[in-house]
């Protein structure tokens, strides 16, 4: 075995330490992938020195001596440096964009917009547990292109889920209709795009076109959902006490807050940015009164500091990419990645859409985890295109952001329909990983191709 191998062995053992700790809730990711940046960086340089004191024939003290020169004498404590610098700051155009989405999300939150659409739709729709699933889940989905966080999922999901439950529509399967809703909408948004854009140097148009055809799986899935479950829910009632209306006056131009950043991205092309500087100028514009400019400011403020966490995760998004991309790190890693990595369109899909479940509990294909290594590893070796390691992505996310226990949304979820978050799980996987498997075929055929 080759010095080389056993460096790139070193490696992944790392990443599965790494792994191990996360899924064991010893390290955060937020220090998972950093950390891990860092360790790769460490284990190259020692390596490429230790070889070079080795080819000149030292031993000992010498070696130690000539390990210390080496590495300031070729600069490679840059490499370290960069990590710090440059990898910190190499995807900070998502950040912004996931901090001037936060503001709007918050901003909606704060004038009770999305409360209103909700009543609204649940009176227009009627009794009927069909109509009333679907309409709610275009509106969750609708209301998600632009808010997130738990903050929005505990205070849509009191107002939804009741509204479910009062027609009839069991407790299982109203929570499979707000997470599908929740995760669609997801898809739209247009601070995950930027994620994507930024991260693997995608353009917008690809990743916008690969969205699109994640929309319509999620809206299939939830077809076939509600088609099943809510059938099974109305043999039996699930009645809840009913809900006001609550007396807020919002000007009707307001409703269309929410979509304003999904439009200007997905039709007119604007930079994500832009998008939500522009719709937070026109939900303020059309929502002028007393006390809209102390609003505006509060719900910036309290825009920022929640999506803080996510915006550290990005940080170490960026550490680990510069890491993984420099070329002293991957000549270790690419010779025994491009022996398990999926070259063909046939092994891509069945690869990776038997793998997907592995996005559960914080496995390696979690998107807001390891997944995001396990993309950086792939990206780094060139193997395959930065499109289809998006594409990957994105389908096996599918099952993390709707059936995954660990999930703050999913606790929050089945404790207020007194159900468990495994039982959601059990539930929602064979239709969401239907869901993943279509995702990536769709990925495959885009993306890789027949070769």
């Amino acid at each position: 075995m080759t010095p080389e191998i056993i460096t790139g062995l070193i490696m992944i053992a790392i990443f599965l330490i790494m792994a191990l700790l996360m899924y064991l809730e010893k390290l955060s990711t937020i220090l998972v992938l950093p950390l891990m940046a860092v360790l790769f960086a460490v284990v190259s340089i020692a390596s490429h020195l230790i070889k070079l004191g080795l080819n000149s024939g030292l031993s000992g003290f010498e070696m130690i001596k000539y390990v210390i020169y080496q590495y300031y004498n070729l600069q490679y404590y840059n490499l370290i440096i960069d990590i710090f610098t440059t990898g910190s700051m190499r995807i900070h155009a998502a950040i912004f964009t996931t901090i001037f989405g936060g503001m709007l999300a918050i901003y909606i939150k704060n004038l009770k917009i999305a409360e209103k659409m909700i009543y609204w739709t649940a009176e227009f729709a009627g009794d009927k547990p069909m109509i009333i699933g679907a309409a709610l889940f275009i509106v969750t989905m609708i209301l998600f292109s632009s808010v997130g966080g738990l903050g929005a999922v505990i205070m849509i999901g009191t107002i939804i889920l009741p509204i479910l439950s009062s027609v009839g529509i069991s407790p299982v399967a109203g929570a499979g209709i707000f997470l599908l809703g929740i995760c669609a909408g997801g898809t739209m948004n247009p601070g995950n795009a930027k994620l994507y854009m930024e991260t693997y140097k995608i353009p917008q148009e690809d990743v916008i076109r690969f969205a699109m055809y994640v929309l319509l799986v999620y809206i299939v899935c939830g077809i076939f959902w509600m088609a099943i479950m809510v059938r099974k829910s109305t043999m039996s009632n699930f009645w809840a006490e009913k809900i006001q209306n609550p007396k807020v006056t919002i000007s009707p131009l307001a409703f269309v807050s929410p979509i304003v950043p999904v439009i200007l991205v997905f039709f007119f092309k604007v930079d994500p940015i832009v998008a939500f500087i522009l719709s937070l100028l026109y939900t303020f514009t059309v929502s002028i009164k007393k006390g809209c400019v102390r609003l505006f400011c509060k719900s910036i403020i309290e825009g920022s500091q929640a999506v803080m966490p996510a915006c550290i995760l990005m940080i170490g998004i960026g550490m680990l990419f510069q890491t993984v991309s420099n070329k002293n790190v991957n000549e270790y890693l690419n010779p025994i990645l491009i022996k398990v990595i999926p070259k063909s369109l046939l092994f891509y899909i069945i690869g990776f859409g038997l793998a997907a479940p592995l996005a559960l509990y914080r496995g390696p294909l979690n998107v807001w985890g390891l997944g995001i290594g396990v993309g950086a590893l792939i990206y780094g070796t060139g193997i395959l295109s930065p499109q289809a390691v998006m594409g990957m992505l994105i389908s096996v996310g599918m099952i993390q952001g709707v059936c995954d226990p660990t999930n703050t949304h999913n606790v929050w979820i089945g404790s207020y329909q007194g159900i468990t978050p495994n039982y959601i799980l059990r539930k929602t996987l064979p239709f969401v990983w239907i869901g993943a498997f279509a995702s990536v075929s769709i990925s495959a055929f885009i993306f890789v191709g027949f070769k």
